[in-house]
């Protein structure tokens, strides 16, 4: 039986261009564990953008919180402690205090064994949220 509404013959879009490389502002609106296949545990933080030309559309950052590789876990336990400061609890280790709190991060498109990632970075202070990459026009 065929698939009702499918044409082979027709090309399908998303709508979506690729969020382009910049800063935005973005709240945490979910978060949820996995299992790796390694045998530990990542925390998937789900950012929506708040603000810009890609206001509504998601992110997720995997942070590595359980993992055999020490460095790997550093790593995402150190990205944890920027979210906790860029929401104004950095004494926290509630996962509740990440949500619905305006932070601003930057992404950054890396193209890994023919894959596109976007690599999810959070700022602190007050740096202004763009919905693009920032262009400077001083001729020097």
């Amino acid at each position: 039986m065929a698939i009702p509404g499918y044409n082979p013959q027709e090309e399908y879009t998303s709508g979506f261009d690729a969020i382009k490389d910049g800063l935005y502002t973005s709240i945490i609106s979910s978060f949820k564990y996995k299992d790796t296949k390694s045998g530990g545990q990542m925390l998937v933080l789900e950012h929506q953008i708040v603000e810009g030309d890609a206001k509504g559309r998601l992110l997720w950052d995997n942070l590595n919180v359980v993992n055999a590789n020490e460095t790997a876990q550093n790593i995402s336990m150190g990205q944890l402690k920027k979210y906790f400061q860029a929401v104004g609890k950095p004494e926290s280790s509630e996962e509740s205090d990440l949500l619905n709190v305006p932070l601003t991060i930057k992404t950054v498109t890396k193209t890994k064994n023919g894959y596109e990632n976007t690599d999810i970075s959070v700022i602190l202070g007050d740096a202004p949220a763009q919905s693009q990459d920032v262009e400077d026009d001083i001729p020097f």
